[in-house]
């Protein structure tokens, strides 16, 4: 065209150069350029019929449907004759999916009357009555006179068949289309229209047979191809729907929007993440006004947590369509998520104005009132949900934190019990109603209702230990121990668990034991420093005070305003013959504490005294939100946790504002292993505190603990912004990149962690293992050799050393890395494992079975061993 006419016509040609250029143009997918052609040739002939209809259709093809309706219109008064009964039936088609369908029926019955012997402008009339005026008699009557004009026309029968199926006859509308076949000849129509009915009502094996059937005689055809990915994709057989729906799209002249979206919710379904947002994107690109390409990409960057991209994406979705109903649902969650909460109510009101009787979007209204302390709303907002569902487990457990709240114990009780008896399988249900009661010093009951909720979770690592903490309090230390045990067999790696295991031990004065508790807690997570302080506690008791003093002076490295730990540090520096030291100590602990002087001379037990001091200054300084603060830790400390509850959900609202109480309270929280209420009442202090990175530092410990290492990643991030230097988030931000497998960053970051501080032994671990994985061999070993400095008693720093070796050839060396963390622990499976694979990669088959047979010994169950040990037999 342009070689014709010229990139700039003259105005003789102008206009036969612009329908044409925005014809091809639409052809070709590229439909803004199309649009801008249209609208050019509007302004040069402002009465061209081509243009206004042509624009108009384009715009109804986009979803564009008021533009549509604008522009159709106007080619109503420029038509004349059969064009202006076919722009009447277009502008119908707009006036339905505008929903204004007594104009739709009024301008049909004009196309109608222009052309009476036609079809289309009936058949549209007739799906008008019966799928959306609900008026199944004018829609018989219609089809039939459709009928009577002619009956080869496809959508006579699948409007026929839409009737049946609106009525709940699919069997009858599978008849009216196989009785198509004898009116009209192998139309295609007519044939996906039954797959379809044949997959919604589960008959797979015949819309397989017959998609097979077809594409053997329609190679070529698109529409049979996508189809053939819906049957797949219902079928969860995702490889094949992917292959189908990429058939569709190359088999098709031109874009294919349609399957670009169902091929994105293919990988979604999948989880690949980016190839979803690939196709979406691609969709949109083709079609900037496909609303549903738009709402799968925001859910794509929602599952993902990026929810700025996330909001984008809907509010695109909702530019095109202001009522999708989906689309503001998920735009509150992306918006509570971000910490909005206004925006978000807002988001959910506008849901719930097109469902109302949506209970998760009323629920996820009534939580974000009940977070911003309008417990009214959310009251009203559970109340209706339960309305609407009565069964909903969450909305009687979230009721339950309501009126909780509130003080109201004995209702949060009943919903908590409602909730556990509707899903029994949901654990936080149970750990909240033995909480409940055991804050009101219900200990048997608190303990009967785990005892509950094991017969559902019998392997529930997380119970046990509330069960345990519940049998400690009614000094019940022999069923502690029992159910603390099983607890950590069942997850070795639960420092918590072992930091109690070392309370109970110290209570029944087993002081070696304790010891050994604490010291396998900070094996785990060295982070928490007070566990080292409960760790030299025990070595005192044992009589270990050099150990002690190391471990102390490990506590107070970040717990400098502690009277106890200068306290008991100047004992152990005073067993050691240092009195000087011991007296400079005594003196810390007395300039924070003057009601420790009694302690010092030996004349009142710690932290009973302690106790009554904090006390007595809440009752001599009720307007002081220090005391409460103070005592509140104490009694953590003494693991006396539901009184410290207490105390802190009292001073959270006496102070509102005060970030130190939501704060303490997430903490006390994640010792309960409550971890929604942990990170409700962390976000709770951020608000008060956006700049804090200790509350960055302490969410993305819980989610990283939670095993939700991508949230954990983002939180550390904002706290490094605060404080790029804190050696704990760089730490902990290492672990979260490393669990996401993100090798590189893990690497930038735990080498910044470790220069700021080179005894970081675990730290060097994991850098260590981020190199190994990324084949970066020389540095790993590297890595490994500096650890073992720091962690000399550590298993995993002989094993990862020796692979390292192993890696490098350095086989001698790697077998004595692996020896010696047999020595360490001789009933761990992964060095006589490590020995045996050494071996074998040697062909010293001997020793590799001898190791084998080792490692199998531990576990007689392993059948990964079992098969290593005929390699090397054979």
């Amino acid at each position: 065209l342009t070689m014709l006419l010229g990139a700039a016509p003259s105005e003789e040609h102008a206009n036969v150069y612009f329908l044409n250029k925005a014809i091809i143009e639409n052809r070709l997918g590229m439909r803004t350029e199309a649009i801008a052609s249209y609208q050019r040739l509007i302004e040069l002939s402002p009465n061209s019929f081509p243009a206004h209809y042509n624009l108009g259709s384009l715009y109804y093809s986009l979803s564009r449907f008021t533009l549509a309706k604008n522009y159709l219109e106007t080619a109503v008064t420029l038509a004349g004759g059969l064009k202006r009964s076919k722009t009447y039936r277009s502008l119908g088609l707009t006036m339905i999916r505008l929903e204004n369908f007594q104009a739709a029926e009024e301008v049909l019955q004009e196309s109608i009357l222009l052309d009476p012997s036609g079809t289309a402008s009936r058949l549209v009339l007739a799906d008008l009555y019966a799928e959306y005026l609900g008026d199944i008699t004018k829609a018989r009557v219609t089809y039939e006179t459709v009928s009577r004009l002619s009956r080869d026309i496809p959508e006579l029968y699948l409007g026929l068949a839409k009737i049946e199926l609106a009525e709940g006859d699919w069997n009858q509308a599978l008849e009216i289309l196989e009785d198509a076949g004898l009116h009209v000849s192998d139309n295609l129509l007519i044939v996906i229209e039954s797959v379809k009915i044949l997959i919604e009502h589960e008959d797979t094996d015949q819309a397989r047979n017959i998609l097979e059937d077809y594409l053997r005689m329609y190679p070529e055809e698109p529409s049979l191809y996508f189809q053939t990915a819906r049957l797949h994709y219902r079928l969860g057989e995702f490889e094949s729907a992917a292959a189908a729906f990429s058939a569709a799209i190359e088999k098709t002249d031109g874009p294919y929007p349609e399957a670009v979206n169902n091929l994105g919710l293919v990988y979604m379904a999948q989880e690949k993440w980016d190839s979803s947002e690939e196709q979406y994107l691609k969709a949109v690109d083709i079609n900037p006004w496909y609303d549903t390409a738009w709402y799968n990409l925001g859910l794509v960057y929602l599952n993902q947590e990026k929810w700025k991209d996330a909001e984008n994406s809907f509010n695109q979705a909702l530019e095109i369509e202001p009522e999708y109903q989906s689309a503001w649902y998920n735009l509150g969650i992306v918006l509570s998520a971000s910490g909005r909460l206004d925006e978000a109510i807002a988001a959910y009101e506008k849901s719930l104005l097109l469902l109302p009787e949506d209970p998760k979007a009323r629920l996820n209204l009534a939580v974000l009132f009940r977070r911003k302390g309008d417990y009214a709303h959310a009251r009203e907002q559970y109340r209706l949900v339960l309305e609407i569902n009565p069964a909903y487990a969450s909305a009687w457990y979230n009721l339950g934190l309501l009126q909780k709240a509130q003080g109201y114990l004995r209702e949060a009780e009943n919903s908590y019990r409602e909730a556990a008896v509707l899903e029994p399988e949901q654990e936080v249900y149970w750990k909240n109603l033995s909480s409940l009661l055991g804050s009101q010093g219900r200990t048997d009951e608190a303990a009967a209702v785990l005892l509950d909720a094991l017969e559902f979770h019998p392997d529930s690592s997380a119970l046990r230990y509330n069960l345990a903490l519940q049998y400690k309090k009614s000094s019940r230390i022999d069923d502690a121990l029992e159910q603390i045990s099983i607890s950590l067999r069942l997850d070795p790696g639960f420092s918590k668990g072992w930091r109690t295991l070392g309370s109970l031990y110290s209570d029944t004065g087993e002081h070696s034991a304790a010891a050994d508790a604490y010291r396998r807690a900070l094996e785990l997570d060295n982070t928490d420093k007070y566990i080292y302080y409960l760790f030299g506690k025990e070595l005192y008791a044992s009589n270990r005070s050099d150990s002690a003093i190391i471990a102390f002076e490990k506590a107070l490295e970040e717990i400098r305003d502690n009277a106890f730990i200068w306290y008991n540090a100047g004992r152990a520096y005073q067993a050691a013959g240092q009195d000087a030291k011991a007296s400079e100590y005594y003196s810390t602990a007395l300039e924070i504490d003057p009601g420790l002087a009694g302690n010092i001379a030996g004349e009142i037990e710690l932290l009973d005294e302690s106790g009554s001091f904090y006390i007595s200054k809440m009752e001599a300084e009720p307007y002081s939100s220090e005391w409460p603060l103070q005592l509140s830790r104490l009694l953590i400390r003494k693991e006396n946790y539901d009184e410290a509850e207490s105390i802190l959900l009292d001073a959270k609202e006496k102070f509102p504002g005060n970030v130190r109480f939501p704060s303490l309270l997430g903490e006390l929280y994640e010792l309960l292993e409550i971890p929604l209420n942990a990170e409700a009442n962390y976000l709770e202090a951020l608000e008060s505190s956006p700049g804090d990175a200790g509350l960055y530092l302490k969410l993305g410990k819980l989610l990283e603990g939670g095993g939700n290492s991508p949230a954990a990643e983002r939180y550390l991030q904002n706290g490094l912004v605060f404080e790029p230097d804190n050696i704990q988030i760089l730490r902990l931000l290492g672990e979260a990149l490393y669990d996401q497998k993100k090798y590189p960053e893990t690497i930038e970051v735990l080498t910044m962690a470790t220069e700021l501080d080179p005894e970081a032994g675990l730290s060097l671990i994991t850098l260590g293992k981020a190199h190994y994985r990324e084949k970066n061999y020389p540095e790993a070993e590297a890595s490994f050799s500096r650890a073992k400095l720091w962690e000399q008693d550590y298993i995993w720093s002989y094993i990862w050393h020796g692979r390292a070796l192993r890696k490098l050839e350095r086989f001698e060396e790697a077998e004595t890395e692996f020896l010696a963390a047999v020595e360490i622990d001789s009933v761990h499976m992964q060095p006589w494992i490590a020995l045996g694979d050494l071996y074998r990669e040697q062909e010293l088959n001997d020793k590799a079975l001898e190791a084998y047979t080792a490692a199998l010994n531990i576990d007689p169950s392993n059948n990964t061993i079992r098969r290593r040990i005929e390699s090397v037999s054979d």
